[in-house]
């Protein structure tokens, strides 16, 4: 499920973890796991590009790891989401705590979308 993606040298980034396949309850834990363990001094870019589905269990997650990424080092920020998956984070209101952003390079660029 979860894949860790090397950083791209040419990103001011701390670090970048790509996830991929469902983010869901069966996944949560390993996903939660290896987040944690990709924390940084800075920023976390988490790629969603290649999760094709999330429940609240993985909505929980992200939210979760945001907060305590927030309060130890930084910003946490979502790139890549597929329209299913970035409906599903908007149907629970996830972008109002969320950094959502369309691409890896979209998230140096200020958190713009």
């Amino acid at each position: 499920m979860a894949q860790l993606a090397p950083t791209a040298s040419d990103h001011d980034l701390s670090a970048v973890v790509t996830l991929s396949g469902s983010l869901d309850r069966s996944s949560a834990s390993s996903a939660r796991e290896m987040l944690r363990e990709a924390r940084s001094d800075g920023r976390l870019v988490v790629d969603l590009s290649e999760v094709d589905s999330i429940d609240d269990a993985g909505v929980g997650v992200l939210l979760g790891i945001a907060h305590a990424h927030r309060e130890h080092c930084g910003a946490l920020v979502l790139t890549g989401a597929r329209p299913m998956v970035r409906a599903a984070l908007e149907a629970v209101g996830a972008q109002r705590v969320l950094i959502i952003v369309a691409s890896v390079d979209a998230s140096d660029r200020g958190f713009r979308h």
